[in-house]
């Protein structure tokens, strides 16, 4: 363990970019801004395939991503620049399945699709 003396210790740390490797070298965690100015937290299993990405857009929207071991991606949680807020739940094929949305008007919606995606059920 690496210890710092508090008197020689910096302050502010700055990069466009940080990667946390485990002890193996893989890569666990990166915390980076992309090309334009977005910042994301990406979180990596023991394989280093995503399992979270947390962003936040240029139109202010947030972001959620929540990913299956093979990296598909199983659910989306965010809450958009128009207020609207929405969660999707995908199939194990990465096929949205499900939609749960409360739109800017504070009216909600609930949305279920088939595996061709067609609706099959909605609310309202």
């Amino acid at each position: 363990m690496l210890r710092v003396n508090e008197r020689t210790a910096a302050r502010v740390v700055e990069a466009e970019q940080f990667v946390l490797r485990d002890r193996n070298g893989t890569r666990r965690a990166v915390w980076r801004t992309d090309a334009d100015g977005s910042p994301s937290l990406s979180l990596m299993d023991e394989a280093g395939e995503p399992r979270v990405i947390l962003s936040v857009l240029p139109d202010g929207s947030l972001g959620l991503s929540l990913f299956q071991g093979d990296g598909q991606i199983r659910s989306v949680l965010g809450l958009l620049a128009d207020r609207s807020a929405a969660m999707a739940l995908a199939d194990q094929a990465g096929k949205p399945r499900a939609v749960l949305s409360v739109e800017p008007d504070g009216s909600p919606r609930l949305v279920l699709l088939g595996e061709d995606g067609r609706v099959v059920w909605s609310v309202p």
